[in-house]
């Protein structure tokens, strides 16, 4: 599991990162060396990479900034990790039923771009979590506390759950879902935007900072 998330984003000051696929760590890689003045984190991949055209070098991203992939209009999918090819996928196969889901990568989660998810929510009013880490106190459950206080008006119905499936360790937190609005398509190895959601792989952890450390894969964060 990714418990590191859970901690590493209360500690003041550290940036916590993760990358959608290994295009964006060769990026984040680069970020982590360019921050100089406070600790950051990163998580990446594991195994084999999605096969997306890789850059030459690694650019250093703003941080704090999430990028929109794909624009909609019906719900936003904010993906943060490597979740983001399942988002794309579930979202080509609502768009041929007429609902049009925006992806967002969310990039950073300390800090977190609070203005671009309520743009977007003010946009869809609905929106679907899709992370890797815990329910309880992990990155879903802080995102859902953020759109509570700032954009809870702007949501067409009061839903919010946090869902895991404890034999798979799948999770997924959902905010403004309706009944008229049903976000569950089979993509990839039976991918489901609904209550349950989403098959999860496990991605290691690399620190930076100052002294450009790195440390490789954590040992048996996937065994907890």
């Amino acid at each position: 599991g990714s418990y590191d998330i859970a901690y590493l984003a209360t500690l003041p000051g550290f940036v916590v990162m993760a990358a959608a696929d290994e295009a964006e760590l060769v990026h984040m890689v680069a970020t982590a060396r360019a921050i100089g003045d406070r600790p950051s984190a990163f998580r990446y991949p594991r195994g084999e990479g999605i096969g997306v055209p890789m850059p030459k070098l690694g650019e250093v991203l703003p941080i704090g900034k999430g990028r929109i992939v794909k624009e909609g209009t019906s719900v936003a999918l904010l993906s943060f990790g490597t979740r983001l090819g399942e988002c794309l996928k579930a979202a080509d196969k609502l768009a041929a039923d007429g609902i049009e889901a925006e992806v967002i990568d969310v990039r950073t989660l300390r800090p977190l771009d609070e203005e671009t998810i309520k743009q977007s929510i003010r946009r869809t009013h609905r929106c679907i979590i899709v992370d890797e880490d815990w329910p309880y106190c992990g990155m879903g459950a802080g995102i859902l506390e953020r759109i509570q206080h700032q954009v809870f008006d702007d949501l067409d119905a009061l839903d919010l759950e946090m869902d895991s499936a404890a034999d798979s360790g799948i999770h997924s937190a959902i905010a403004g879902g309706d009944d008229a609005l049903e976000l569950t398509k089979e993509a990839g190895s039976d991918i489901s935007l609904g209550s349950d959601a989403l098959s999860l792989e496990g991605s290691g952890l690399a620190l930076g900072g100052e002294d450009d450390l790195a440390l490789g894969e954590a040992s048996g964060l996937d065994d907890l």
